[in-house]
């Protein structure tokens, strides 16, 4: 008995978690605790935290205490051993920069993902803006003709549904926004964004991103003189059960 009770738990959180949000909304708003335990274990079930429906797991440690920032898990990231020069430290509403000049890119964008209850985002700006915080002054129009998208790393998405339109207006600003080729921007990089704003905000309460450009080799640059990444990285930090796991 006990067994079947489990198989058909099992099966309910299942077919809860595939509902649409408009359904689901009146269980969240009511019991948002009971709706968010059905998600998850939905979710555990069919996607799975460690695989992300892509590739690789994560890793898990103990805390001691919470180390969880407004943006920026457990504080900015080193610059002791750095590569290329020192950061400029951007901060802005929604999310924090430490922008390389030398490069003309971000090198590291950090934000964080929380649950609301409706995720509602505004119309799209239809330009970039550049950043005069910056010395590169990198402009919308340096990446025209490039072959390369101008690739959010705070994404437009899911900080317009946390922060609002002036929040989203901040994703818009060229410190922002790295060369990502059109075939990632717009198809695996935008698929990770969605899971990420979509589910792991809405199923763990919330989550810390870093992301940025990895460069390697002998690097190439724009004729705008803007670097371009050999490949990117997204590390996801999230508090759980009294302990720290990191993808």
């Amino acid at each position: 008995m006990l067994v079947l009770l489990m198989i058909l738990y099992f099966l309910f959180t299942v077919f809860y978690y595939f509902l649409p949000w408009s359904i689901r909304r009146n269980t969240y708003r009511r019991l948002p605790l009971i709706d968010r335990t059905l998600v998850r274990t939905g979710y555990r079930i069919v996607d799975s935290w460690d695989t992300l429906g892509l590739w690789g797991s994560d890793c898990h440690t103990s805390l001691r205490r919470p180390y969880d920032g407004a943006h920026v898990y457990a504080g900015n990231p080193s610059q002791d051993m750095l590569m290329f020069d020192r950061v400029k430290v951007l901060e802005n509403q929604s999310y924090v920069v430490g922008y390389s000049e030398l490069m003309k890119n971000p090198l590291w964008v950090s934000y964080r993902v929380f649950d609301v209850p409706d995720l509602v985002s505004m119309k799209r700006p239809s330009s970039f803006r550049m950043d005069h915080r910056t010395e590169a002054q990198v402009a919308h129009g340096d990446y025209r003709g490039s072959g390369y998208d101008r690739g959010h790393m705070a994404p437009n998405y899911a900080i317009a549904t946390r922060y609002g339109s002036e929040g989203q207006r901040e994703t818009f600003l060229m410190s922002n926004i790295i060369p990502q080729t059109p075939m990632v921007n717009r198809y695996i990089w935008k698929d990770l964004e969605q899971r990420v704003a979509r589910r792991y905000g809405r199923y763990f309460g919330e989550v810390w991103v870093t992301t940025g450009p990895i460069f390697t080799g002998g690097i190439k640059r724009m004729n705008s003189g803007v670097a371009i990444p050999t490949a990117y990285y997204k590390i996801i930090a999230d508090e759980h059960d009294e302990g720290l796991r990191v993808m």
